[in-house]
């Protein structure tokens, strides 16, 4: 129940300051806010696992755990940072708020602090945070790209939040369109070897021919 007093653990997934002032998420089980109004943290880094007690709340639709100090949340070892569970839009849920999570698609639509990223099958909104330091002027509608970010929820909607520029990448279109498979011989070169072949089947048959006379 909100207001309830709770004490879960989890994987750090962003440190404090980057997705906002007074936050940062853990990730598990999917994952949750962890806030804090006087913005006391202890020095967090990201793949701290940590112990976090407070009151359960909720905040523009989405869960968060309220503390009151550094001393509520501990950090018990340093682990890999977490790694993104992949998606595809139409299956991100609110089930999934909180986690990190890599969707793949193309963008479709461009602002200052927002995209739209389209996978054929549905579409979510990626809102780039400024603390994020994001630079997105060399993405353009059209582009498919990779992004990776906590999965947030407001009262419009859920959206992609990025916490790096590592997680947004771009994904090379002819790559993908044209594999080719190691040891192929190309048409090019097919042409010649049939041309190769034709000329020793006549130097044997000369050979024979000579040897008859």
């Amino acid at each position: 129940e909100i207001g309830s007093l709770v004490k879960v653990k989890g994987t750090v997934a962003v440190e404090p300051g980057i997705l906002g002032a007074q936050i940062f998420y853990i990730v598990g089980s999917p994952g949750i806010q962890i806030y804090n109004y006087q913005k006391d943290f202890p020095a967090l880094r990201v793949g701290d696992y940590v112990e976090v007690s407070g009151e359960l709340a909720l905040a523009q639709d989405e869960l968060r755990i309220k503390t009151k100090e550094k001393a509520d949340i501990k950090i018990s070892e340093h682990k890999p940072p977490p790694a993104a569970l992949v998606f595809t839009v139409d299956n991100v849920s609110e089930e999934n708020v909180g986690q990190l999570i890599t969707v793949s698609g193309e963008i479709t639509d461009k602002k200052s602090s927002t995209l739209y990223l389209d996978d054929g099958n549905d579409e979510i909104l990626v809102y780039i945070k400024k603390n994020t330091g994001i630079a997105t002027k060399s993405l353009t509608v059209g582009q498919p790209v990779a992004i990776t970010g906590i999965l947030s929820k407001t009262k419009t909607g859920l959206r992609l939040l990025p916490r790096y520029q590592s997680d947004i990448a771009l994904i090379d279109a002819k790559s993908a369109l044209e594999p080719q498979v190691l040891g192929e011989v190309a048409s090019g070169d097919e042409w010649a070897v049939a041309e190769r072949d034709r000329k020793m089947e006549l130097f044997k048959y000369l050979l024979i021919l000579a040897g008859g006379g």
